[in-house]
């Protein structure tokens, strides 16, 4: 009898593993990216809300300190004449007014020349309390000429400019006062620029780098200390370039610069000042990043975990299968007392048993050929020799 053979490219095992997998990795990628993209837009619009509420209580605080310096300026404004050089009298007066505020600490009057390139001094007025309890003297407020013709302008237009004068481990700043109803034969402006400190906004605001500029991009203040004790200037930066161009005072987005990828927001809260606060793409994200990683190895030990019960329940299907096989195999080469033993109560338990009846059934059928057949030969075998 021939036997015809079968090739078998896959086991039922290989494929009910295969299929398993495949289908818990499509279910947990789809989860995993998805709540990725969920988790990052989520943070995106938190870190965004809570720079917008940075930016709007750090530019609040700042102006209402620069607004209190700025009353107290224009009442100094206008305790002396400025056609000529502080008297005494003048001193007493403008002392009197410098010692009842608490910002301003030094104070140099002058006139700026038509041009802007230079400032003829008229005298100064300090607290000496204030500055010993600061640790700082007289000479260490001096605002370098170079700022008066930058200055110049921004003067003539709104009357207010704003210089950064910090030194390292001594963060302070000037404001430039001039008073543009009273001009100079010659076209010179009365102006005084008050020296104040100005403390540590950053302590308040520890999530994002905080900045605050000028209308011309110059930086009065920044968490950043390498920023903060150097002369910078934004203007080229593309977050200060939005907020001013922006009709609308605040704002937010995402920003390219140079190979980081930061996430800003902005306001503008008066004064001509700009306020932005920025951090990191990869340092606000940090905590999504934790949760995917967690997520994934979750996936990942999910997965593991189904291939070791695939594997197991795939070899208790093969198993009684293969045997069954295996026994089919001895059926066609003619060998029919096989005994299967079923394990289980399930249909391939029920099919070996069918199995071992079928063989036996088989078996007792061949006998009964072989009997009938001895049976049929030995009757025809006396006619034959009759």
């Amino acid at each position: 009898m021939e036997q015809q053979q079968f090739r078998v490219s896959f086991s039922l095992g290989t494929k009910l593993l295969l299929s398993i997998v495949t289908l818990l990795l499509i279910v947990i990628g789809f989860l995993t990216v998805s709540t990725i993209i969920v988790l990052t837009d989520d943070k995106r619009a938190y870190t965004f809300q809570a720079q917008g509420t940075e930016t709007l209580l750090a530019g609040r605080e700042f102006v209402n300190l620069n607004s209190r310096a700025l009353s107290s300026l224009r009442l100094l404004m206008s305790s002396f004449d400025p056609s000529r050089a502080l008297s005494p009298t003048d001193r007493r007066v403008m002392q009197s007014v410098l010692d009842n505020q608490s910002d301003i600490v030094f104070v140099e009057a002058g006139r700026l020349s038509a041009d802007g390139t230079a400032l003829e001094p008229l005298g100064t007025v300090f607290q000496e309390e204030a500055l010993a309890k600061i640790g700082q003297k007289p000479g260490d407020f001096a605002l370098a000429r170079e700022w008066f013709p930058i200055a110049a302008p921004g003067l003539r237009k709104s009357s207010v400019y704003f210089v950064n004068t910090s030194r390292p481990g001594q963060p302070s700043q000037a404001i430039l006062f001039a008073d543009t109803r009273y001009q100079s034969p010659d076209g010179s402006l009365p102006v005084l620029i008050g020296f104040m400190p100005i403390r540590d906004f950053s302590k308040e605001f520890r999530g994002s780098r905080i900045t605050i500029s000028n209308s011309d991009g110059y930086v009065l203040f920044d968490s950043d200390n390498a920023v903060q004790f150097s002369a910078a200037n934004v203007a080229r930066d593309p977050i200060f370039q939005r907020a001013v161009s922006n009709p609308v005072a605040s704002g937010a987005g995402e920003f390219r610069m140079e190979k980081e990828r930061v996430l800003a927001s902005y306001t503008r809260p008066g004064l001509d000042l700009v306020v932005i606060s920025r951090i990191a793409w990869d340092r606000a994200m940090a905590s999504t990043y934790t949760l995917a990683e967690k997520f994934i190895l979750l996936g990942i030990t999910c997965i593991t975990a189904a291939i070791i019960f695939a594997l197991i329940f795939a070899r208790s299907l093969t198993a009684p299968l293969l045997e069954l096989y295996r026994a089919t195999k001895e059926v066609a080469a003619g060998k029919f007392d096989l005994d299967l033993k079923t394990r289980g109560r399930d249909e391939i338990g029920a099919l070996g048993a069918s199995f071992n009846v079928m063989s036996r059934k088989i078996s007792e059928l061949i006998e009964e050929s072989v009997k009938v057949w001895i049976l049929r030969l030995t009757v025809k075998l006396p006619m034959s020799l009759n």
